[in-house]
């Protein structure tokens, strides 16, 4: 985003918004909305939807359904399985039992 203001001079000054600043505010708007907390649940909860879609689309629907239901109960602790990278090791008998 860029803000224009004209000073006496005539020159326009520029400055330019953190980029971060302003996507972490509208991120905390977002889960206000909905009832999420902060911006980085918001964030954390998209990427485990984004991963449990993209499973789906890889017929994978064991996992996905797994992650689903993980990811009512926690937020965190699905996105920590995801970023360790060992949603393949859990055996199919654990993820059967998990409702």
């Amino acid at each position: 985003m860029l803000i224009t203001q004209n000073n006496n001079t005539g020159r326009a000054v520029k400055e330019q918004v953190p980029r971060l600043e302003q996507q972490g505010q509208v991120l905390d708007i977002i889960a206000d909305k909905i009832g999420m907390g902060s911006g980085r649940t918001y964030e954390r909860a998209k990427n485990v939807s984004n991963k449990i879609e993209e499973l789906k689309q890889n017929n994978n629907s064991k996992d996905a359904e797994f992650l689903k239901i993980m990811l009512n109960d926690s937020i965190r602790g699905t996105e920590d399985i995801l970023k360790a990278d060992c949603l393949d090791k859990i055996s199919t008998e654990l993820k059967d039992k998990v409702e």
